[in-house]
């Protein structure tokens, strides 16, 4: 089949190869050059899954859990700058430097 490539280099791939080749808008094309030849190869499809496919990929093998109990915010909470040094071993300045935040920024924002 001979086609014409158009003022934007784009060509049209007719009809019939595009059903028999399962080509749709979006398909994505690998483009070379062979021997003054151009060559489309069609990108392998990748492959999907649903979520519930993905289900135990990570490797967990304990109790289901529901979604409240994997709430990262039931672990945190506000503690004062004086605590966390002492329970860390580290001086309050120390800490502050580490963090690059003022020590008196951080108390405030940390108060109980």
């Amino acid at each position: 089949m001979i086609v014409t490539v158009s003022e934007k280099g784009q060509v049209v791939i007719p009809a019939v190869l595009r059903a028999r080749l399962g080509i749709s808008a979006g398909t994505r094309l690998e483009v070379t050059e062979e021997g003054g030849n151009l060559r489309l190869l069609l990108e392998p499809q990748r492959k999907t899954a649903s979520a519930s496919a993905c289900i135990g990929i990570a490797g967990y093998v304990g109790p289901k859990l529901d979604l409240q109990a994997m709430d990262p915010a039931r672990f945190a909470s506000k503690v004062s700058v004086g605590s966390f040094a002492k329970a860390n071993k580290v001086s309050v300045g120390s800490f502050a430097k580490a963090n690059k935040v003022s020590v008196g920024s951080f108390a405030k924002a940390n108060k109980k």
